[in-house]
């Protein structure tokens, strides 16, 4: 039987033993997880790097920032040109009761012109809700300016002689589905600079543009395309054609045999957009500031 008394230091010090692997172990634990986390931010550091590097094509060294920065350069230089040939054809000012008024006189003369050209077409040109009592809103005012020059613009287009246009079907003011937020962008976002800096965060970021769309659908010669892309090309606001789909439609009349009964008809929907730049020279003065 064990002496309890005879043997105490002998207990103390195996006690002490234990006391000593327990703390060695959990040390031993909290060693090995700091080494884990370790590894893993030098795993998660690694991946970033060849990120970067694939993202800019090389290293984030002081002669791939400089590469950079001359294309920074050469971009800028491109932006000015670009800013330079935009149309710069100011839109005209409108009151509610002014604009109300405006797009009643509009609506009657292109409806006038196009029974004159026989074409048909949608009566109230889009603005159903304002050709009876209701007055716009005065904040609604920036886009319904955009708007009525848009469909003005295209609609003497479309019932131009040149046009050859037979019918316009729709005139959609707020195609569904469009705005900037459904802009498709594939680039892959990384939040390092070549020179590992942070970048800034999107929601800091501005706009350099914004858009206001409407949508045609009209049937038309296909000879005559270009002709209505190239008038609204020309009538001085800054319009971008969003998107043109068209469908050409093979109609006859008579002996199929007889090529003069043929006749062929392009079906045409066309998403016209009025843009407007919106840039901050106090940012771009900014940027070219940090390059020096």
């Amino acid at each position: 039987m064990l002496d309890l008394n005879k043997n105490k230091g002998f207990l103390i010090a195996l006690a002490g033993a234990v006391i000593l692997l327990i703390v060695g172990i959990i040390m031993w634990r909290g060693a090995v997880s700091s080494s884990q986390e370790a590894c893993d931010d030098i795993e998660s550091a690694k991946s970033q790097y060849k990120s970067i590097t694939k993202k800019y094509g090389g290293a984030p060294t002081k002669k791939l920032v400089e590469a950079y920065e001359e294309k920074l350069e050469e971009l800028n230089s491109i932006n000015d040109e670009m800013i330079k040939v935009a149309p710069k054809k100011k839109l005209p000012v409108f009151n509610p009761s002014s604009i109300k008024a405006e797009i009643r006189d509009t609506k009657d003369k292109i409806v006038d012109l196009s029974t004159e050209k026989n074409i048909r077409i949608p009566e109230d040109i889009g603005w159903s809700e304002y050709l009876g009592p209701n007055v716009p809103k005065t904040s609604d005012l920036p886009k319904l300016t955009r708007q009525f020059v848009i469909i003005k613009d295209v609609l003497d287009v479309l019932c131009s002689d040149n046009a050859q246009v037979e019918e316009i079907t729709v005139i959609d003011r707020n195609p569904a589905g469009m705005s900037n937020d459904d802009i498709d962008d594939d680039e892959e976002m990384f939040d390092d600079e070549p020179t590992g800096r942070v970048s800034k965060k999107a929601e800091e970021e501005k706009e350099l543009y914004d858009a206001v769309p409407v949508q045609f659908e009209f049937r038309t010669k296909p000879e005559s395309l270009y002709t209505i892309l190239a008038g609204i090309r020309n009538k001085g606001y800054f319009y971008r054609l969003a998107k043109i789909t068209n469908k050409l439609e093979v109609q006859s009349m008579g002996e199929v045999s007889d090529p003069s009964d043929i006749t062929e008809i392009l079906s045409v929907q066309l998403l016209v957009d009025n843009i407007q730049l919106d840039f901050d020279d106090k940012a771009d003065s900014k940027i070219k500031s940090e390059k020096k």
